[in-house]
């Protein structure tokens, strides 16, 4: 299973869980255009918050005004490289 959050442009903040990852990636690159930031995660077993960067996928964010963008600024250069290598760059 896969849990995307997003942020609309207006700052709602939605989840949706999807059961297979191409149904999520699909949903995650329709709304990259329509989004402030979006995120994919695995919904395993242990996954409890979306700050958990082992259930991290992919994240964007057009601006980089979001959790992971500002945990670059914050965290070690191991963290930082791992936060970095799960950016999704179009």
């Amino acid at each position: 299973m896969f849990y995307l959050t997003y942020t609309d442009r207006l700052g709602g903040r939605m989840g949706l869980t999807f059961n297979s990852r191409s149904k999520a990636m699909n949903f995650f690159v329709d709304q990259l255009s329509s989004t402030r930031e979006i995120a994919m995660y695995r919904d395993t077993s242990g996954f409890h918050s979306t700050t958990q960067l082992s259930y991290l996928i992919l994240w964007y964010s057009k601006d980089n005004c979001c959790y992971w963008s500002n945990s670059l600024k914050t965290s070690c250069q191991k963290t930082k490289s791992k936060i970095e290598s799960k950016k999704y760059n179009f």
